[in-house]
This record gives structure tokens, C-alpha cells and sequence, in this order.
């Protein structure tokens, strides 16, 4: 995730993205049920069962 220093500084993509990296990160409950440290396999699982179905995806 990328930090502005100020949000008049962001364009509204940027904008967009932050939204969607927040919401991944703290509220997403995926990553908790694979073991993504240590499987890309397990990473690229999820996100095809549920990344790419993800509501909040479709913002950015």
C-alpha cells in the first residue's frame, strides 16, 4: 500500500486503490483459512476462488 502525504495528493484511482488495500488487509477473512506465507500455490488458489470475485476488486 502506498502513503501520501496528503489525500488532496491522490488522484481518484489512488484513491480507489487505497480503499481496496485497506479492506483486503483488514477485513478480509480469505488469507486466514490458506496457508499463503509458505504456498504460492494456496496464494494463487484464493485468489482465483475468491479475489477475483471480490466486490470491493471491481473499485479499483
Amino acid at each position: 500500500m502506498k502513503h501520501y502525504e496528503k489525500p488532496e495528493d491522490m488522484s481518484l484511482p489512488q484513491i480507489l486503490e487505497d480503499i481496496h488495500d485497506r479492506i483486503c488487509d483488514e477485513y478480509c477473512k480469505w488469507p486466514s483459512q490458506y496457508p499463503l506465507a509458505t504456498d504460492d500455490e494456496a496464494y494463487n488458489r484464493m485468489g482465483e476462488e475468491h479475489c477475483d470475485k471480490c466486490l470491493v476488486r471491481r473499485l479499483t
